[in-house]
């Protein structure tokens, strides 16, 4: 059985079978933006983007116990229900202003910890690093995108037809030359993604960082796993508009309902320090802490779905983006081709969990699957013969007498 380096086993089947192409990332607020270059060029992106429209947004709130603003509301005066529209409208577009911002640069590892999102590198199940010691990166890359294998899923590291030309764009970026010196370039669409290892005679998924030999490349498919630290901060703000059960409906009855809500909502205003403090505490450092999810390793069998796309960001590469699922695989129970399509399937019965965002519709299998959960006879935590009931019997036909 083949690893991989946080090994892929059934990326295709989900991808293509089980997985949904509906994007529920909110749209940027305007023109996507290069990523930043330095620390300072990003900070200037927070408080011009995100900090300074949102103390706008407050300072309307904070003015709701002003008697002539309060007054101005009740008589539904056009430019105040205006502005107050507007800055709502503004508080809701808190995610969509994190797109449009990017992420921090690298190497500033206080910064990192605002948008805790993390990735992973995958080789395609049915490949082993020993298949690509004494390959070149373009060969390697060619031998597993060209490969026509039952089961292949080559593809997907594949350049595709149609794709943007990328942000970053250099044909040169393998920094290949060919006997005469020569630079062997690469579509200036795409790059792929690479991971290096040190030395082509010690084959290891954690070789030691000392080691230092004759180096490989493995080519790889990119997954982009979101965390939840920006979505909880903005999710916060976002309750700021509609913060009870019911209140979205309520405040949209009529100008007195409207009234009321925006007032009720500056007495709600103390309590958005804390409640930013909360939700950033909230956020995940790695996968490790997120509802309990455990850890993954180099080397081990993973079974993964997601949205598979183009990433024109930098130099051009398919990637899964965003990550939905990951589960890791026994390795003896995925050895034969059969398993990849059981494993697939079962994974793709299972029910999404409440994460506190967004997400598809559950297919008639996940549906299937959590009505059975909710039974009393699936409400067992110890063992179904301990703290289990039994499923009841449904009582037999009676005979069919003509």
């Amino acid at each position: 059985m083949k690893h991989a380096l946080l090994l892929f086993l059934c990326l295709a089947v989900l991808t293509a079978g089980c997985g949904s192409k509906k994007s529920s990332t909110p749209k940027p607020v305007g023109p996507l933006l290069p990523a930043a270059q330095t620390a300072d060029e990003w900070a200037q992106r927070v408080v011009n983007i995100f900090l300074r429209p949102l103390n706008k947004d407050l300072n309307v709130l904070t003015n709701f116990n002003n008697p002539q603003i309060q007054l101005f509301i009740a008589s539904q005066n056009p430019t105040t229900l205006q502005i107050i529209k507007n800055r709502m409208n503004d508080l809701k577009r808190c995610s969509a202003k994190l797109i449009q911002i990017g992420p921090p640069p690298k190497g500033h590892p206080q910064l990192d910890t605002i948008d805790n999102d993390f990735s992973i590198n995958l080789l395609l199940s049915g490949w082993g690093l020993e298949s690509f010691t004494y390959q070149s990166k373009k060969e390697g890359y060619e031998l597993v995108a060209n490969s026509a294998s039952p089961g292949s899923q080559g593809y997907l590291i594949k350049e595709q037809a149609g794709m943007p030309l990328p942000r970053e764009s250099d044909a040169d970026s393998w920094h290949l030359k060919d006997d005469k010196g020569n630079p062997i370039l690469h579509s200036e669409r795409y790059a792929g993604t690479f991971v290096k290892f040190p030395d082509k005679h010690y084959i290891s998924y954690n070789p030691p960082e000392w080691l230092r030999g004759a180096p490989y490349e493995v080519p790889v498919l990119h997954c982009e796993i979101e965390g939840e630290r920006a979505h909880l901060v903005c999710s916060v703000l976002d309750q700021l508009s509609h913060p009870l059960p019911g209140m979205r409906e309520f405040c949209k009855a009529n100008w007195f309902t409207r009234a009321l809500c925006k007032i009720a909502q500056w007495f709600l205003t103390p309590a958005i320090a804390p409640a930013l403090v909360t939700a950033w505490a909230a956020g995940s450092n790695d996968n490790r802490d997120y509802m309990g999810a455990g850890s993954l390793a180099k080397g081990d069998l993973v079974a993964i779905s997601g949205r598979w796309v183009y990433d024109a960001g930098h130099d051009g590469q398919n990637e899964l983006h965003p990550v939905k699922t990951v589960q890791k695989v026994p390795e003896d129970s995925a050895e034969e081709a059969d398993d990849l399509e059981r494993w697939c399937r079962r994974i793709g019965e299972a029910p999404t969990g409440d994460t506190g965002t967004s997400a598809d519709p559950l297919t008639v299998d996940q549906e299937t699957v959590a009505t059975e959960q909710r039974q009393p006879w699936s409400r067992w935590v110890l063992h179904p013969d301990i703290d289990g009931c039994r499923r009841r019997e449904e009582p037999p036909k009676p005979p069919d007498i003509r």
